[in-house]
């Protein structure tokens, strides 16, 4: 029995580095089936939601201490469906969304009926991301997050590493703790998980570590572009291609930013930016094909082209707006940067879109979020309500959040937030015929893009200051 199911393991492994998502979870159904554990061919919303509800329930029933005294999980054949279902969690996840809640929430129910074992923190850290992703209860995504760190510290489970912390502190605890203090964690995931020969989930902390560093905590561009060469050769080595690819975009953003003209398509695919996004969308890689999306919406905002903001944001959500929708780095940041660009046009709102509401809905978003952690979105929900009440037309609202917003990025230490709130009440300032304001505000601008190593934005800046 081991040896056949160790035999499938690698199977599915082979078929999964090839991409083969389809055929891949097909094998994992036909492997579940023959031990026992059936899951619908067909998964539909009120599927999902029952099966959600009957997690939720039982769940009700333990406290935290409670979860980690489960006993431990001694049936063969539970621990063989355990496995094989983490083993089809990433390839659900890329290949068919819908039923990636499934396969967490079986994970969850076995070892609450059988007991834990180590792979029970892969069910509790996913359960977890999906409890924050899809229905943003922060507290109770901690809360599994704190059990999946415990439950691998329990099996002492290095091995499982960085499969947890992809979880735990690439999607949950992001929400609680500030952004720079998941930075070490990946560094930590990739490191264990590399001198165990887990590369594929190693190397996936080098994408959540860029990507978090590069939206997120404003890390210094220029150590950010030397550190992308290095993962990304990492990651061709061992012909990890979802890596490789994320990289690849994060690497393209960072490359605008500091002002170089080198095209990472080009040079590590051999195509053109276009090419590559025609490929990955006929592979049904809608999560990276939106991320690609919010990287141009990001550098057209810092940029000052609303126009081409707007142009991207249609094609996001003209295009690529099915599939999982993960609140990663990026995500988190576009919900902000959709918000700017929404009350942008409320200004004049000569469109069809209903930029309005756009802007009150992503506002109110990050007001949850705020509530959740200050830290990391204080400074992004003032800067929000300040172009909020610049629409309209309260100058002295306005001004009092656009400083509150410049002071919390400061404080927060996120210099590139930082210096876009300074460019805003800039533009602010100028609309009121403040003019030595305006020069003040794009002077602290350039300044602040100075020390992210944006040299792109302070040549932005210094034009804007020249008129």
């Amino acid at each position: 029995f081991e040896e056949k199911l160790n035999a499938y393991h690698y199977l599915i492994r082979v078929l999964a580095a090839s991409r083969k998502y389809q055929e891949t979870i097909s094998k994992v159904m036909f492997v579940l089936e023959e031990l026992g554990e059936n899951i619908p061919k067909e998964i539909t919303a009120d599927l999902v939601l029952r099966e959600s509800k009957d997690v939720e329930a039982a769940l009700a029933n333990y406290s935290e201490p409670e979860l980690l005294g489960l006993p431990l999980m001694t049936d063969k054949q539970a621990r063989g469906k355990m496995q094989m279902l983490t083993e089809s969690l990433p390839v659900a996840y890329r290949g068919t969304p819908c039923l990636f809640p499934i396969l967490v929430y079986r994970m969850v129910k076995l070892s609450l009926k059988h007991g834990l074992c180590d792979i029970s923190s892969v069910a509790f850290c996913s359960l977890g991301a999906l409890m924050v992703t899809a229905r943003e209860d922060f507290e109770g995504g901690y809360r599994m997050g704190r059990v999946a760190i415990e439950i691998m510290k329990r099996f002492d489970a290095e091995r499982l590493i960085s499969t947890v912390y992809t979880g735990v502190y690439g999607n949950i605890f992001i929400w609680k703790e500030p952004f720079q203090a998941a930075l070490d964690k990946h560094i930590e995931a990739y490191e264990k998980g590399a001198s165990m020969g887990a590369m594929n989930s190693a190397l996936h902390h080098h994408g959540q570590y860029i990507g978090l560093a590069l939206w997120a905590c404003g890390e210094n561009l220029l150590k950010l572009e030397e550190n992308i060469r290095i993962f990304l050769r990492r990651a061709i080595q061992y012909k990890n291609f979802v890596t490789i690819s994320s990289l690849t975009v994060h690497f393209s953003l960072a490359v605008q930013l500091v002002g170089s003209s080198e095209d990472p398509y080009s040079t590590f695919f051999h195509c053109s930016e276009d090419e590559f996004f025609q490929r990955e969308k006929q592979n049904k890689g809608n999560t990276l094909c939106r991320i690609w999306c919010h990287s141009h919406i990001f550098i057209a905002l810092y940029h000052g082209d609303m126009d081409d903001a707007a142009k991207w944001y249609t094609i996001r959500e003209g295009k690529y707006s099915k599939g999982m929708n993960p609140r990663f780095a990026s995500g988190i940041v576009a919900e902000f940067l959709d918000g700017l660009l929404s009350f942008h046009f409320a200004r004049s709102d000569n469109t069809d879109q209903p930029w309005a509401d756009l802007g009150e809905s992503s506002m109110k978003h990050i007001k949850k979020w705020t509530e959740s952690s200050t830290w990391n979105f204080a400074n992004k929900l003032f800067l929000l309500e300040a172009e909020y009440y610049f629409s309209l037309g309260d100058e002295i609202k306005a001004l009092e959040k656009y400083q509150a917003s410049i002071a919390a990025a400061k404080d927060h230490r996120f210099v590139h937030e930082e210096g876009l709130a300074h460019d805003k009440t800039a533009s602010f300032h100028i609309h009121h015929g403040r003019k030595s304001d305006a020069l003040f505000h794009f002077a602290q601008a350039r300044k602040c893009y100075l020390s992210w190593g944006a040299h792109a934005l302070v040549e932005v800046m210094e034009n804007k200051m020249s008129n």
